[in-house]
């Protein structure tokens, strides 16, 4: 899954996070907020979703299918001019050292390698401003500590360079108070470490630290810089919400005062700090006015509601199944070699369907030379399910063109040497039952299961041209001729041996 591919996605699914938030943020518990924006982390991060029936995409591919019965966009089908075609090709394997970076890509890695050095600048000059934080010894702290225990220690210190309190590190966590507190009010420093060590206790600077990271690869999509503004403030939100809970709920006039008293004077940026802020402070004063003790139905609903997203927008399209078959015609022995050296070798034939019905033949390819190829000369040969030779409309967007059994394709594209080369969709097929256009008489639905493709003839780039004797015995064995389908199980992989 490309990149640009996962962020789109991911777009979609941050939008309604979005919309659910504005709508729910103050009737589900706020942990279930957390919930989605990991489901939303994974969508950035993973390169592979799970596809599923119930994807909105599965959806929408059936919606427009049903209303569109054909949709011919040029890149589905080949442009073909005097039996000449060029198609967009895709490398699936290809040596390292052959590899180039497209000036996308260039513009990606400065736009990354920026982000992440700004972040991890800003977090070095912060560190080295909490080192010079003081241990407390106070009567109150020492106690509380000590009801307080965790697996990870987490120590609790003084300084002077910050205004309000703040929580950094992940295996080795520090609470780290303003120098100025008031160490005498013990009300107002029960909220605060209370709110802090509940930071620690979910590791949500390990959270940040991977929302950072995905904001980092994602620099360019807007949509994950709104979702780094909601997260932060989500998580604020859902350790006040846990404050109140253990508090008890009488006490929410208090706590939302303290968070007031406690707003921050920010000078400085702590992206993977956890600390009172100011950020949307209405939102949360609200939140905490608004809070109310939450009841089984509204778990399940939560539960329910994350569920769905899951389903729904964190899977992709469900892909359509093969609807045809493998061709499989063993021929003459001398094309089947075991020498990967000097071989062309048509990996599958498949017939596929798009998503609006529509039929192609999709095939893969590889070079096993060790020479360049620019231009190749292939026959296409296609039977129904039962062997019967069939008479298509091969290029059926030319109009002059004629039915026949078989057609003869030369295909401008560079296939290196060891390399295995695919097609975006492929080989088009009319079909009447799909397509509302072009209109052809007497050509009806497609009833192709079956494909055979054999080598012509390749041109290398350093000149050299080869010519397959065998192509002419191929064609006129098989071409218009019925085949019993128990023999197509071997066809493919096809590999032809290259002779000098």
């Amino acid at each position: 899954m490309s990149l640009l591919s996962m962020s789109f996605s991911a777009a979609i699914l941050i939008l309604v996070i979005v919309m659910i938030r504005r709508s729910l943020l103050h009737k589900l518990p706020k942990r279930t907020f957390l919930l989605l924006w990991g489901v939303a982390l994974c969508r950035l991060l993973i390169p592979f979703t799970i596809s599923s029936r119930l994807s909105i995409y599965s959806i929408a591919n059936t919606i427009i299918g049903s209303f569109s019965k054909t949709d011919l966009s040029l890149a589905q089908i080949p442009v073909v001019q005097n039996n000449i075609v060029v198609r967009n090709p895709v490398p699936l394997l290809l040596k390292a050292e052959q590899a180039s970076l497209s000036p996308i890509t260039v513009i990606w890695l400065i736009g990354f390698l920026a982000f992440a050095l700004f972040f991890l600048v800003t977090h070095l000059r912060c560190l080295r401003e909490y080192k010079m934080a003081l241990p407390i010894h106070h009567p109150f702290i020492a106690k509380w500590q000590q009801e307080h225990q965790m697996r990870r220690t987490a120590e609790i210190r003084q300084s002077d360079q910050i205004n309000t309190p703040l929580t950094y590190g992940i295996l080795r966590p520090v609470v780290l108070l303003p120098k100025q507190t008031d160490w005498e009010d013990e009300t107002r420093l029960r909220y605060v470490l209370a709110h802090e060590f509940t930071h620690v206790q979910r590791f949500d600077t390990f959270t940040k630290f991977i929302m950072v990271t995905a904001l980092c690869i994602h620099w360019f999509n807007p949509f994950v810089w709104l979702m780094f503004v909601l997260l932060n403030r989500d998580i604020e939100i859902s350790c006040d919400e846990a404050v109140i809970r253990s508090f008890g709920g009488s006490e929410l006039a208090t706590y939302a005062l303290t968070l007031i008293a406690m707003e921050e004077k920010k000078s400085y940026l702590a992206p993977l700090a956890n600390h009172f802020c100011k950020c949307s402070m209405e939102e949360r004063v609200r939140s905490i006015m608004n809070y109310k003790k939450t009841s089984l139905f509204t778990r399940i609903a939560s539960i329910g509601l994350v569920a769905v997203l899951i389903t729904a927008f964190a899977t992709s399209a469900q892909a359509n199944e093969n609807k045809g078959f493998h061709a499989a015609i063993p021929l003459s022995p001398v094309l089947k070699t075991s020498n990967p050296d000097s071989s062309f070798l048509f990996d599958k034939v498949e017939l596929y369907y798009y998503d609006n019905g529509c039929p192609y033949l999709h095939d893969v390819k590889t070079n096993n030379t060790d020479k360049t190829i620019i231009e190749m000369q292939y026959g296409m040969l296609g039977y129904d399910k039962l062997g019967n030779p069939l008479k298509l409309q091969w290029n059926f967007l030319d109009s002059s063109s004629q039915a026949t059994y078989d057609y003869l394709v030369k295909e401008e594209s560079e296939l290196l040497p060891k390399q295995t080369l695919g097609v975006n969709g492929g080989w088009s097929l009319y079909d009447s039952e799909t397509m509302d256009w072009p209109q052809i008489p007497n050509a009806g639905p497609n009833k192709v299961a079956y494909a055979l493709f054999e080598i012509k003839e390749i041109h290398f780039a350093d000149g050299s041209v080869w010519n397959n004797k065998e192509y002419s015995t191929w064609l006129e064995a098989y071409k218009g001729r019925a085949v019993d389908v128990s023999i197509f199980k071997s066809y493919y992989p096809r590999e032809i041996k290259i002779t000098e």
